[in-house]
């Protein structure tokens, strides 16, 4: 009944678009992905898309790519395979291009007995995925404890810098009030990893962060977490040398003692920063997306993106110089819908579209979009028994 029903609403699509009536060219295209597949990821490289995803392989995982030219994708490239992967819904392993054919990877692998006792890991290909390195912690911290929501960035110069939520200050049981997470930054140069930094000691437990590379340097957002259990969105900068302290990115006042699991995405392009979040404040749900015009260092009003009931699961992406589009999950009378909006740097929105039919489950994951050129790639969990990563490709 789930196919058939993904199946009417990409023939709907198909309608509208016939109509006229639809601002993008919608296809649908053959994924390269599997049975059983999910956890995807998209970037791109060199004006070409690539997929990356976990799948199932008997009692094992594996992590693959694929790149899209346009016309088709390439076979599927193994990126790891037979490690004990942490293999999580909201946690998902990513791809940073790096190179001419150059690529980091990171994903999760168990470290201790506790199911929430796991690591970072990072690999690098030099041919376009053909063959990786051997794989590498990315932090110092060796205690059985949770690592994850991982992000990278090319700083250049053969340098890469990693984020992510670092547990070595847990104490107690898993997910304990009393528990805290740091946010923690290092570097990857000469061969390995330096200047283990802790950006913040207490943010959300298991909120995606996201990352940015801008003219002025770094910038990292967050969901954070005050003492009185205040769950905004904040970011830090790296600014002549330097990281900045934790700044609020907008005073949402979400108070609640637990984690949403709904990360902040960061789109970065130039001086140009866009930053696009869901926040449940006043036991209202609201996807919100700021501008900035000089790298981060000062924002605009927040503007509101959704169509009054979202679940949130953002994704953001420059789509040309002047536009980004947001991704996110919306309610509806007939389900949960993927939906996207191009909203121009001045503030100005396009009409909300419908790409695809989804769920509210944890098992359809979090939609992931990359772009280039005016053309944008959307892949999602399709949450049916077994699992498979769907790719729609549109045009403005």
């Amino acid at each position: 009944m789930a196919m058939k029903r993904f199946l009417v609403v990409i023939f709907i699509l198909f309608l509208a678009n016939a109509s006229g009536d639809n601002p993008w060219k919608v296809t649908e295209l053959s994924s390269p992905a599997g049975l059983g597949s999910g956890q995807p990821n998209l970037v791109v490289s060199a004006g070409k898309f690539y997929l990356s995803w976990l799948e199932k392989t008997g009692k094992d995982h594996a992590f693959k790519v694929s790149g899209w030219d346009g016309k088709s994708w390439s076979s599927p490239k193994v990126i790891v395979t037979g490690k004990p992967f942490f293999v999580n819904w909201a946690d998902f392993p990513s791809l940073l291009p790096i190179a001419t054919n150059g690529f980091a990877a990171h994903w999760l692998e168990k470290i201790g007995k506790d199911i929430y006792a796991y690591a970072v890991m990072t690999s690098f290909s030099s041919d376009a995925g053909n063959h990786w390195s051997r794989a590498i912690k990315v932090h110092s911290d060796a205690s059985e404890s949770e690592h994850g929501f991982a992000s990278m960035m090319n700083l250049g110069n053969q340098k890469l810098g990693y984020v992510w939520l670092d547990g070595r200050n847990f104490k107690k049981q898993a997910h304990s009030m009393e528990n805290e997470m740091s946010l923690v930054f290092a570097t990857f140069e000469h061969g390995a990893f330096r200047n283990e930094t802790v950006l913040d000691s207490r943010v959300c437990d298991c909120c995606q962060t996201d990352a940015g590379v801008t003219t002025e340097g770094m910038i990292v957002a967050y969901r954070d977490r005050s003492d009185a259990e205040i769950r905004d969105i904040s970011y830090v900068r790296f600014v002549n040398g330097k990281w900045t302290s934790p700044r609020t990115l907008n005073p949402d006042n979400w108070k609640i003692a637990a984690c949403p699991v709904n990360g902040p995405a960061v789109a970065a392009r130039g001086k140009d920063v866009a930053i696009a979040w869901f926040t449940g404040a006043g036991e209202q749900g609201r996807t919100q997306i700021v501008f900035s015009k000089d790298s981060g260092a000062t924002f605009g009003n927040p503007i509101r993106i959704d169509q009054g009931k979202p679940l949130g699961r953002i994704d953001a992406v420059w789509l040309n110089d002047r536009d980004v589009v947001v991704s996110w999950l919306e309610n509806t009378k007939n389900g949960t819908e993927i939906r996207i909006r191009k909203i121009s740097s001045d503030g100005q929105l396009s009409a909300p579209f419908t790409v695809a039919d989804s769920s509210s489950a944890r098992s359809s994951g979090f939609p992931r979009m990359a772009a280039a050129q005016d053309r944008l790639l959307i892949a999602w969990t399709f949450a049916g028994d077994p699992s498979r990563v769907r790719v729609m490709y549109l045009q403005p």
